[in-house]
């Protein structure tokens, strides 16, 4: 490179400075100083800089543009600083004048800012450096201006440092089956190698075809896969090391194009059909060179493979057709619905008195989700699940509802749950029975018996096989005890019914009884009063009757307290809030009083 400084050191700035910082990583020592015009006009230079006074036209120690573009000058990359020299879209510029002869191919103004083109170095272009400049933004210490207008590119923005000679007689051509042999004559440097790049005709980009660089000077495409217009390019390669180190840098392209008439694809498909766990498969694909997966980890390259599946489920089946240059994929999906469940062994049942029975059972030897418990009165009868279906997981079961005797069948079965793409589907293995006979009718019957002692009715429960009862012992009278009695009021008629609960079932039954109490005139009915009612508790009986007994019942028919009227007042206050009956009676006198206490 060749330095001029005409300025020196003024206003505390070495204006120079930027040519030797610029030029170091590019050329390292390989700077000289020396009268610009005179030197290169006579000796060849990558790159020069000056700097002077100037304007538009001239430059201290340079000259005028006219004087220049009568010149040959020999250097490449010019570098200049001077006022003025950065407006280049004036008449005669030096800028252009100094591209317009001799080897010139690029020019820019430098100093305000400095460019900064280091970069050069390691194989960027120019233009990568003026963009980098001009976009400056504190990285690099650039001096005065940055971002300013004065910041151009004179010449060619994809110029670099260093060129390599490309390849020659570049040719490719049809070898047929989309076979394309390329050739060429090598580089006059001595470049690593060569690389290969390909691209159908109207593509924007290219694609290089080779992945390591190609020794010789010929090269066969051999998986060109569609028709059409291609152009190919070759490129040389070399390894350039210089003061800022080493790169891989690529010659330019040369080209040739030519056209293929015909296509290689391949194209993967098959049918398969499923037999039990075994599945067939047929190959139609556009090649027999296959990979194919069965979904359940195994492989196999025949060409109609047959495969057997070890469990149930949906399995997604992939051929994969291969040729020369490419490879093609499909899958396709089959049910397998073969397997069951290994059934249960040794079921047993064992009577354990009161209508209960124990069924126990080996486990299945196969996984299983749980079991199902089914029982059936024999002969005609349908089976009833008796378990949660398939959620039972243990090996026995506790029946306890056989309530009528005869012979009934049990039948016990494994359950799984496989799973398919559609969902979910249940699985059985085969079932395991067994009949047993019951001689005892265990069947909840409900009855009662009565009697009358005056103005009471006393009822006796004869239910069988019931544990709770319901009365209705009419006229609003309720009670769930097992024998209750109920007063009554003058002549007439209760209906009484029954309801008997046992843990297997419930029966009921109805009966009307009628009675006759002492006979009473209406006007000695109404010599009793009671009131408050409702009362908070305290009740008061009115009446002109001697020796009056009373008696207070729960709603249920419970006698819960009873007394003889000696004052006016009884004090229930003790009671609880509800409903109750109050039987007031003497030797001629009964009747009965719905009561209410309030809290």
């Amino acid at each position: 490179s060749l330095v001029v400084d005409s300025i020196g050191i003024s206003l505390n700035q070495a204006q120079g400075a930027a040519a030797y910082r610029s030029f170091r990583p590019l050329v390292g020592n390989n700077i000289d100083e020396a009268a610009y015009r005179g030197t290169l006009n006579n000796n060849s230079y990558l790159m020069s800089y000056a700097n002077g006074n100037g304007t538009f036209i001239t430059l201290t120690g340079i000259g005028t543009s006219n004087q220049v573009s009568g010149d040959s000058l020999r250097s490449v990359f010019h570098l200049l600083h001077g006022e003025y020299l950065g407006d280049w879209d004036t008449q005669n510029n030096m800028l252009r004048a100094l591209i317009a002869q001799g080897y010139g191919l690029s020019s820019f103004h430098t100093g305000n800012p400095e460019w900064q083109i280091h970069s050069l170095g390691l194989g960027e272009s120019m233009g990568q450096c003026a963009k980098r400049t001009m976009n400056s933004s504190g990285v690099y210490d650039a001096g005065n201006w940055q971002k300013g207008v004065n910041i151009s590119l004179m010449g060619d923005p994809t110029l670099r440092l260093h060129m390599i000679s490309p390849a020659s007689n570049f040719t490719a051509t049809d070898q047929g089956n989309n076979r394309v042999q390329l050739n060429w004559t090598a580089s006059t440097d001595p470049v690593l190698g060569y690389h290969i790049y390909r691209k159908k005709k109207y593509d924007d980009f290219f694609s290089r075809v080779n992945t390591e660089a190609i020794n010789g000077t010929n090269y066969l495409d051999s998986c060109v896969v569609d028709s059409g217009d291609y152009v190919y390019m070759v490129r040389g390669l070399k390894l350039e090391q210089n003061t800022s180190g080493s790169y891989y840098n690529l010659s330019l392209g040369i080209f040739d194009s030519l056209t293929l008439n015909t296509a290689v694809s391949v194209n993967a498909d098959f049918s398969r059909a499923v037999n039990g766990a075994t599945a067939s498969f047929t190959n139609s694909a556009s090649t027999n060179n296959l990979l194919w997966d069965f979904g359940d980890g195994t492989t196999s390259s025949d060409v109609n493979p047959i495969h057997i599946y070890q469990k149930n489920g949906t399995y997604k089946v992939t051929q994969i057709a291969i040729n020369a240059c490419n490879s093609d994929s499909i899958s396709k999906t089959l049910d397998i619905d073969f397997y069951r469940p290994l059934p249960v062994s040794n079921l047993s049942i064992s009577d354990l008195g009161a209508n209960q029975f124990k069924l126990d059972w080996n486990h299945s030897s196969s996984f299983v989700n749980g079991y199902n418990v089914w029982r059936r009165e024999v002969p005609n009868g349908f089976f009833q699940i008796l378990t949660t279906f398939g959620f039972w997981k243990q090996n026995y079961f506790n029946d306890s509802c056989l309530v009528t005797p005869g012979d009934y069948e049990y039948m016990v079965s494994g359950f799984k749950r496989d799973t398919f793409a559609t969902g979910i589907k249940p699985n059985f293995s085969d079932s395991i029975k067994q009949v047993i006979n019951i001689t005892t009718d265990y069947t909840v019957t409900a009855g009662f018996s009565y009697t009358t002692n005056e103005d009471t009715l006393f009822l006796t429960n004869t239910s069988q096989f019931a544990d709770s009862f319901v009365w209705d012992l009419d006229n609003g009278f309720r009670s769930s005890v097992v024998s209750p009695r109920r007063i009554l009021g003058q002549n007439g008629a209760v209906t009484i019914k029954l309801k008997s609960i046992g843990s297997c079932g419930s029966d009921s039954i109805s009966e009307t009884i009628s009675f006759q109490t002492i006979g009473l005139e209406e006007a000695e009915r109404k010599r009793v009063r009671i009131h408050p009612n409702p009362s908070s508790g305290v009740v008061f009986i009115e009446t002109d009757l001697s020796d009056l007994d009373w008696q207070v019942f729960s709603a249920e028919g419970k006698l819960i307290e009873e007394g003889k009227l000696e004052d006016a007042a009884v004090d229930l206050q003790h009671l609880n809030s509800g409903i109750y009956f109050m039987h007031l009676k003497s030797e001629n006198f009964s009747e009965v009083h719905k009561l209410f206490l309030r809290p």
